[in-house]
Parts: C-alpha cells; sequence; structure tokens
C-alpha cells in the first residue's frame, strides 16, 4: 500500500502544499516526514453547485490511499493523516486548523485532498473555504497508531482495514478504474498508464506499469530512474551529472544554469532535482545563466516565463520546470 501520487509541490514555512494532476499520484518521498503535506484526491470535476459543497464537506483520520478499498490508518511516511471529501466540484480556497490558514485558491483542489504530518492521536478542528463563498468545519482525530481491531475493523491482506473480511479487497483483483501492479498486489490507477509519467520498474511513483504496453508508451525511454549524465548518455555539457532530467525541461542541473538561469541550490531546494557530479556554475558566483530563455524572456515571453518547446511561440511559467 505504498502507491504515490504524482504532484507538483510549494513548499512554506510551516509545510508542504501539493497539487495534482487531474490523475495524481502521492509523492511523499519528497516531502520531509517532519513537515505537513497536502495531496489532491482524484474525483472527477462537477459544476459547482452553491451549498452542495459545504452541506457534503467530510474529514476524516484515516482513508484510502491508494483506492484499493481497504482503509489506511497512517500515511506511507508512518505519520497521521486526515481525508477531506465534498461533493459539488467547488474550488477549495482556504482551511484552517491550529497551524493557521493555508491558502489553497491555486491548487485546483475540486473534490478532496489528504492531509499528512501529524501525530498519531491529534485531533484537529478544520475550517475550510470555497470559491462560492461558503463555509464548513468539522473536527476529526487521526487514527494513526491505532490498530484495525481498535476500531472495530478487521485486517486486511494489505495491511488495510476493512468493516469485515468480505470488505477487504481480494489479492490480485482491483476495483474498477485501478489494475494490478506488474510486480506485487498494489491496485494502480488505469489512468496512470499513458499518462506522460514514468512509472516503470523502478516504481518512482508506487507502481511498476510496464506490463501495460511499457505503461503507455511512458518507459519506452526509461533508464531505470533518473539515471542520467554519463550513466545514461547525454550531452558534455552533462557528462558529469548523474542524473538526466531532460523529461522535466532541461537535460542536467548545468544546462537547466545555462537555459534557464536557475542554479543547483535553487533546483535542488525546491524542485526536488538531485545535481550530483554537476558543475554547478550558478552556485559559484557566475552571472551568465539563462541565456536561452527563463527570466531572460526568451522568444516573446516575459520575465518569469519560457517559450514553449514546439515553436507555437506560447508562454509558460519557468517554476513549471522541474516541477515533477
Amino acid at each position: 500500500m505504498n502507491t504515490l501520487t504524482k504532484m507538483f509541490s510549494l513548499c512554506l514555512c510551516f509545510g508542504a502544499l501539493v497539487f495534482a494532476s487531474p490523475d495524481i499520484k502521492l509523492s511523499g518521498d519528497l516531502i520531509d516526514a517532519n513537515e505537513m503535506g497536502l495531496i489532491g484526491k482524484v474525483k472527477t470535476n462537477e459544476t459547482s453547485s452553491r451549498d452542495v459543497c459545504d452541506e457534503s464537506f467530510m474529514v476524516a483520520g484515516y482513508g484510502d490511499l491508494n483506492g484499493n478499498g481497504s482503509v489506511d490508518l497512517c500515511y506511507t511516511d508512518g505519520t497521521g493523516f486526515f481525508e477531506f471529501a465534498w461533493d459539488g466540484g467547488c474550488l477549495a480556497t482556504m482551511i484552517s486548523y491550529s497551524e493557521g490558514d493555508l491558502d489553497l485558491s491555486t491548487y485546483g483542489f475540486t473534490a478532496g485532498f489528504f492531509f499528512y504530518g501529524f501525530e498519531g492521536g491529534q485531533t484537529e478542528e478544520f475550517v475550510i473555504m470555497f470559491e462560492d463563498g461558503t463555509a464548513a468545519a468539522m473536527e476529526a482525530t487521526s487514527l494513526c497508531g491505532t490498530s484495525c481491531s481498535d476500531n472495530g475493523w478487521v485486517d486486511c491482506f494489505d495491511g488495510g482495514c476493512a468493516v469485515s473480511e468480505e470488505d477487504c479487497p481480494v489479492e490480485g483483483e482491483c476495483q474498477d478504474g485501478y489494475v494490478l501492479d506488474c510486480v506485487d498486489s498494489d491496485c494502480c490507477p488505469e489512468s496512470w498508464i499513458g499518462d506522460g509519467f514514468e512509472d516503470c520498474e523502478d516504481q518512482a511513483y508506487g507502481c511498476d506499469l510496464t506490463c501495460y504496453d511499457n505503461d503507455g508508451g511512458d518507459c519506452d525511454n526509461a533508464t531505470g530512474g533518473t539515471t542520467g549524465g554519463t550513466t545514461g548518455g547525454g550531452s558534455s555539457d552533462c557528462e558529469s551529472c548523474v542524473n538526466d532530467y531532460t523529461a522535466y525541461g532541461s537535460e542536467c542541473c548545468d544546462t537547466a544554469w545555462d537555459e534557464y538561469g536557475i542554479d543547483c541550490a535553487t533546483l535542488e531546494s525546491n524542485y526536488g532535482w538531485d545535481c550530483t557530479g554537476c558543475a554547478c556554475p550558478g552556485d559559484s558566483g557566475e552571472t551568465t545563466g539563462g541565456t536561452t530563455g527563463g527570466t531572460t524572456g526568451g522568444g516573446g515571453c516575459g520575465a518569469g516565463e519560457v517559450e514553449d518547446c514546439d515553436g507555437s511561440g506560447e508562454c509558460w511559467p519557468e517554476s513549471w520546470i522541474g516541477d515533477g
């Protein structure tokens, strides 16, 4: 039960917000275990309907993290978590709890999310605001640290809980919309096949989907994870770098500096890149980075934007480079 979620992350002083693409994958390995994390929950967006969202709002100190039908009591990093859900398709704009207010307006949560990084047994009262002006409040306690039997449930084969043995998932079977992992009994969203993220043998997102037409072609060019630089081919500019990030906008940390003016320290702290072996010229005081894009505008783009590589002339936020 270690399925991970594809995401974009933004670190805050007291935690980390995680926005997920429409088919999200939990990436708890990119979040410090001592920080808070928010993970968007997969549900089909609906047309926003006033009063439906706040009246249907629910929060629980447990949830089904990988959608296989059994209940998880702790997040994959061992911390407590809360699952939020609502109907109506409203955009969540703010959440308040004991640590303060979190602005959710830019993260696109329209059906729910997981919020992890809490102590087991911790009780929180949450207030959530929606774009339609409505709000809802609810209190919940994290069940992390308890057992299935403590809560009147039975243990399932996958380590999760269910009301009865009949309600436990059957090993080797998955619910509609999920497929079986190619190497173990995990259930993975079917929509992850061919979604542009590599669900290969290294299980970077918790699933190996190579038996499904090589993850719908996503693993055709995979080299076993992020093994670039001299171990994965590449240009002479990246010979000393261990990791290849071509799929994320630039071949390696050194070319990211040349092309976008982003130094290694920023790539590692803000984007989760590993610049092992790279020369990192931007970290040694050089000021000539970003000559082919990035903050220099790139074509007709403004500051902080880069031009689309397809030649269309479209401009996109520079922060999208290497955002996962």
